[in-house]
Order: C-alpha cells, then structure tokens, then sequence
C-alpha cells in the first residue's frame, strides 16, 4: 500500500517564492499532457479572505499577487518536482456571504510559447526557408521567444536540458504562427524529423526527446478490470464513441484554389491509408493550412492527422487510486505521461480495451485528505521494437 503523499502548492511572484499555499488549496487537480495534446494546467480554489490572509503574512496582498503570466505555481510530490506553469487569466470570482472562491487556473509552460510569433525580428517579416536538425530549429524557436520577451521588458526564462539529435529537416515560414503551433503541428509527424516530445519541467526547463525514449514500458503492474485482489485496480473504465473516421485524406497549402487549372496556385497533396481502406472502407477528408508552402511538409501534416483519423478503436478511459499506483516521472509503482501500459479486462468482448497503451495525458485528482484519483487518457501502442528507456524520464 501506498502512503498518502505530501503535496507543496509554490506560488512564484516575478520569479521570486511567496510560499507553499496547500493548506489553503482546495479541489487540488493537475493534468500532465503529451506536446501533441496541448498543454499542462494546475487547477485549484481559494478563498479569498483566506488568501488575503495568508499572503499579508508574506507581506503581499491580493491585488500585487493577482497578475496573469506573472504569478506562478510549481508542484511538488514528496519533494519531487511535478508540474509548473503560470496564471493564464484572472480567476474566476463567485461570491459567498462574507467572502468569495478565487478559482486558480495555471496553463503549463508551452503555452507562454504561443505568445510569440516566428519572424525575423529586425524585419518583422515571416522567417522563410530554415534548415537543420529538428531540435535544433526547435532550440533556436524557444531562444527567439526568450529574446522577444525578453526585449519587451519580460523574459520566458525558459532553458534547455535535454536535447536530443532529431533528423535534419528544411521549414518554410512563409506566414505568421506561433512557436506554440508550428511544435505542436510537426511534433506527431511520422516522416521527416519522426514524432517527439517538447516536455517542460516545474522549474521552466524543457527536454527534447525522440518519441521512441519517452516514457517507460511500465513492467511492475498491470490495470485489471474487474477488481482483483492485491492487484492495481481499474475503478472504472469506458471507452467513448469514436469519431471522425477517414481513410484518404486531402492536403491543401498556400495558394488559391480554382477549378481552372492555370489559376489554380494551391499546393496539393494526396493520401490514403491502404490497410484502413481494406479493413473498414474508403472515405476522405480534407485538411487546410494556408501557412504551408512546401509539399513535403504539407504531407507529413496530413499523414499525422490521417494516422488518427484512419483508426477507429477505442481509446480507453480509466480510473486509479494512488494508493496502489504513484503518478509520478519515475520510480516503482509509477504511472506517468508518455509511459506504456497494460490492461486486462477480462470481461471485453472485443478485446479492445485489452493489451499495451500509451498514456497521452494524466489527470490528477487531490482529494481533502490527500488521496489521489488517477485519470489516464490512452492510446493503443503497437510496440515494434521500441525499446523501454530507464525509470527515469
């Protein structure tokens, strides 16, 4: 059985610590998500007379401490890092009698980086044609929103730590998008630089990995369902109605579209997922994105999207309890974004809901006496080959 954890709330002001505000912190959740899937959040309420109180103890007070992107929270469990990530609004006011619930939203690190648009600063102009290893386009994107923010009066102050060689590539930044968008749009393609993940610590550093070395092939237990005894137990599990099938797919670029063939300047692309085609049927649709203007590009976006699309399976949805499995980055008994699980519903028909999943995003759920309610979103793994990294991510 596992011990109840202790979780440290640490508000930042201006990169400098207020304190850990646990103790005042109610209905206490966090997700972690994979780069594709957007970004990580810290959620919690605070009353605010509470509060109030709590920070002229620190010598602040409300009204300096409730600044969107310049107040910040870092999570940690038993003194490991979490998650971090900075006020992305003002919070929610709902009144009570005699006081009001402050309702505490914190988006993740990424999302500072879809406040910077990919440019050539001293022109303000699009960047154009960059080539190089995909890591380090990718370095020199994040280096460019320090720099901007940072001239602005403020920076990210976000740095590097684990940057591994991703394959060379050439991008064409003939419009205006976000550092945000273009990792995100090209971080689950499966040609070019190959899929990766961007993933940001609590303490504002990030890790380049290759998708094939993030997370772990999770070994020490398995997700039964039903209940068994001495065993990590699936509370629930469902599976909802899947959505969007397509088994061809129609990329269109920069350009305008015409039916006469001498007007017509959009840049064109086309592909189907054979096998899909054979075991469920032919069907299209059509992705757009004005901002592209090279083939190649055009198409490894597209087959991303027509990777998804082609694959009508269920994705479960499951429940843990952290008495019996630990969300954390490493360690035993673990259960962390990126790993691979397995299930075991013995009562599926179809099997599934049964084998090997990949954990796309992890929900955590901070009960009052410090419980902890697990809530994976999965995705079927086909392993071939893919090698299980170290416990440590």
């Amino acid at each position: 059985m596992i011990q109840r954890p202790i979780y440290e709330v640490n508000l930042y002001l201006d990169g400098v610590l207020i304190g850990d505000c646990r103790v005042i912190a109610e209905n206490l959740n966090y997700t972690r998500r994979r780069t594709r899937f957007g970004s990580d959040s810290i959620d919690f309420n605070l009353n605010d007379v509470v509060f109030d109180e709590w920070l002229s103890q620190r010598n602040y007070t409300l009204t300096e401490v409730l600044r969107p992107m310049a107040l910040e929270c870092q999570l940690t469990r038993n003194g490991i890092d979490i998650v971090g990530g900075f006020l992305a609004t003002m919070p929610s006011y709902s009144p009570l009698q005699s006081s009001a619930t402050l309702a505490m939203h914190f988006d993740g690190y990424l999302n500072l980086l879809a406040g910077v648009y990919i440019r050539d600063t001293s022109t303000n102009l699009p960047l154009g044609s960059v080539s190089g290893s995909a890591s380090t386009i990718i370095e020199d994107l994040i280096t460019l929103a320090n720099r901007i923010s940072g001239d602005a009066g403020k920076s990210y102050g976000l740095s590097s730590g684990t940057i591994e060689v991703l394959p060379s590539i050439t991008q064409e930044f003939d419009n205006y998008k976000t550092v945000k968008e273009w990792i995100c749009e090209r971080c689950d393609n499966i040609s070019g630089a190959g899929p990766f993940e961007v993933y940001f610590h609590a303490d504002k550093t990030y890790d380049i990995i290759a998708d094939s070395n993030f997370g772990t092939v999770i070994s020490d237990w398995v997700a039964y369902y039903p209940t068994i005894l001495n065993g990590a137990s699936v509370t629930t599990i469902q599976a909802s109605e899947t959505e969007g099938f397509a088994s061809a797919i129609i990329g269109l670029g920069a350009g305008d579209v015409s039916s006469v063939a001498e007007e017509n300047t959009a840049i064109f692309q086309f592909s189907q997922n054979a096998t899909s085609v054979s075991d469920y049927g032919y069907f299209e649709t059509l992705y757009q994105d004005s901002s592209i203007s090279t083939p190649s590009v055009l198409l490894n976006n597209m087959n991303a999207k027509l990777k998804i699309s082609s694959d009508p399976e269920w994705r479960p949805e499951i429940t843990l309890h952290g008495k019996q499995v630990s969300p954390m980055p490493y360690g035993n008994n673990k259960i962390w974004v990126g790993d691979t699980i397995t299930i075991q519903n013995s009562i599926d028909l179809t099997g599934m809901t049964n084998g090997q999943f990949r954990v796309n995003e992890l929900k955590v759920d901070i009960g009052t006496g410090g419980d902890e309610t697990i809530s994976p979103t999965l995705e079927r793994v086909v392993l071939n080959g893919r090698k299980s990294p170290s416990d440590e991510s």
